[in-house]
């Protein structure tokens, strides 16, 4: 079975740094480059940032529903 990646290890990494206070990352592996497989343990969860972001996609979607709309 094929497996496509959308995002890169660095930038699931840094998503995780902006909503979670606590990441550890622990490699299968020598190095990044080096590694087959990457786990992120994520702690202390930033609630607001989560909510805030939410907030912010519901809105894009309604948009984004609304102009596809005005086309029909």
């Amino acid at each position: 079975m094929d497996y496509e990646h959308i995002n890169t290890q660095q930038e699931i990494i840094e998503i995780c740094k902006y909503f979670f206070e606590n990441v550890k990352k622990s490699l299968f592996g020598l190095s990044d480059t080096f590694s087959f497989y990457t786990h992120l343990s994520c702690k202390r969860p930033n609630l607001q940032k989560a909510v805030d972001f939410m907030r912010i996609s519901e809105k894009e979607k309604k948009e984004t529903i609304v102009s596809s709309s005005a086309w029909h």
